[in-house]
């Protein structure tokens, strides 16, 4: 039983790894209407580059 257990530890290891890429990959998507609300409109961007210019 115990020789299995760094085989099994690697898998666990692997698995959580390849969990993190396909949460990166798809877990921006999952919520696209928390990402559009809080995208800025094209006024705003203009009204802070105005605010913001030291020209």
């Amino acid at each position: 039983m115990f020789e299995y257990l760094p085989l099994i530890a690697f898998q666990i290891a692997f698995a959580a790894a390849g969990l993190a890429i396909l949460y990166r990959i798809v877990g921006g998507k999952l919520s696209a209407a928390e990402a559009t609300a809080r995208k800025p409109t094209h006024g705003e961007i203009f009204r802070r580059a105005a605010n913001t210019s030291h020209a």
